[in-house]
């Protein structure tokens, strides 16, 4: 996303803070200007800024992480004593609109989460992929790769993703690929329905793993509108 798009953060001026500039937020069918401010950060750590979507609209800054419901992440900022050493821009852009010509969200395909697990070894219990806002109900699409890079002797591995639809929890499940061979499976790509406030989760399961198999899994997420 450039960086002149609607709540772009930047490191603007010496010191422990992050600039976010103007834009123009959506939120339940409602418009809100959001004005170019500065967010604090604390020394030494890693800070995440966000905007809170309920009850208020607000800036925010913690060091535990984004929440789950109702908050737009905006970046991850790591500091040291004195100065901000690193930004990523963490925004989905899907909520935005540039607060002046160009830039900003809406149209077309966002990603909104990417994760690669490199060197794994086991089963991946119940994982949040994506936190979906309190306004970022609708259709999404979703890939995961599986990729054997160390291969056993016996077992297999199977994933899954979840949602929830606003009616019932569904999933989307793999069939069981081989631990037993090297090799790379387009596991799962599936379009769904969320609803907001809810987590967009994935797993994966091994059946009689032996001989020391190590995996990657993949996984890109993206809001359609």
């Amino acid at each position: 996303m450039p960086g002149t798009s609607a709540l772009a953060p930047f490191v603007g001026r010496p010191g422990l803070s992050i600039g976010i500039r103007s834009g123009l937020l959506f939120v339940n069918n409602s418009t809100l200007a959001i004005y170019e401010t500065n967010a604090p950060v604390i020394a030494n750590a890693l800070n995440f800024v966000y905007l809170t979507l309920a009850p208020v609209v607000a800036l925010a800054v913690n060091q535990a992480g984004f929440p789950n419901s109702n908050c737009l992440p905006i970046a991850a900022v790591l500091t040291n004593r004195s100065e901000v050493l690193d930004l990523v821009d963490y925004r989905p852009d899907w909520y935005l609109a540039a607060s002046s010509g160009g830039g900003g969200g809406g149209g077309g395909a966002s990603t909104v989460a990417s994760v690669v697990l490199i060197n794994q070894t086991a089963s991946i219990g119940n994982t949040v992929l994506y936190a979906v806002p309190g306004g970022g109900a609708g259709m999404y699409r979703v890939s995961v790769d599986i990729l054997v890079t160390t291969p056993g002797s016996g077992g297999t591995i199977q994933t899954n993703v979840s949602w929830n639809n606003g009616v019932t929890t569904s999933g989307l499940n793999s069939a069981p690929f081989s631990l037993a061979a090297t090799g790379e499976q387009a596991a799962l790509a599936g379009n769904f329905y969320s609803t907001g406030g809810q987590n967009i989760t994935f797993s994966t399961t091994l059946s009689g793993a032996a001989g020391g198999p190590q995996y990657q899994i993949s996984l890109r997420l993206e809001f359609l509108g």
